[in-house]
């Protein structure tokens, strides 16, 4: 599997391409079966569920955008044609439909599928709870950046992403997601959030 990876990644860095692994999962559990080399390397990772003939294609896992549910749909079994013997050969079609509010998992156990909130978002939530500080002044909570940019680039690391300037630019980026995505507010070196964490 690490052999395969490099080999995945050497052609994206060679050709400016994105690479695509379809991987199947074993009955019980969630992620990829014998793929803990994958789950350290993708960018993004999706998963497809069937609950009663209605299939949800989930964002699991995601470096730098929202996960949650993608899209619903159902197969249908159309014919193509007949064989030389008569025999008709059919194909499934994807169907659009509305989404299942939650799905059960392999375990037996029910998942709800709202979307997931993004890396930056549950970042700032996480270093809000845990180090956040008062502001005197306004009595709002905060988070100070250096704290915030500490945590970015760990996670960077844990997913092998911490080469510069590769690592400073992400860095930035997920800092700038703060804002634009109205989770924080930032005044001097401190981001406020903009609603009560969830």
């Amino acid at each position: 599997m690490k052999r395969y990876c490099d080999a995945a990644d050497a052609l994206s860095r060679e050709l400016g391409a994105h690479v695509t692994s379809i991987h199947h999962t074993p009955w019980s559990e969630e992620r990829g079966k014998g793929a803990i080399d994958l789950d350290g390397v993708v960018d993004v990772s999706f998963i497809v569920r069937n609950q009663g003939g209605k299939y949800s294609l989930t964002c699991d896992g995601a470096n730098d955008q929202d996960e949650g549910l993608v899209a619903s749909f159902t197969m249908q079994s159309v014919d193509l044609g007949t064989d030389s013997k008569g025999k008709v050969t059919t194909a499934p079609v994807v169907i659009p439909c509305e989404p299942a509010e939650s799905v059960i998992l392999g375990d037996g156990t029910e998942m709800n599928i709202s979307p997931k909130k993004g890396l930056a978002a549950k970042t700032f939530e996480a270093a809000l709870a845990e180090a956040g500080q008062v502001n005197p002044h306004t009595g709002q909570r905060g988070v100070h950046e250096s704290e915030l940019r500490k945590r970015f680039r760990a996670h960077a690391e844990t997913t092998g992403r911490q080469e510069e300037p590769s690592l400073g630019a992400m860095v930035r980026a997920r800092l700038g997601d703060l804002e634009r995505k109205d989770i924080a507010e930032k005044i001097g070196e401190w981001f406020y959030p903009l609603a009560e964490p969830a």
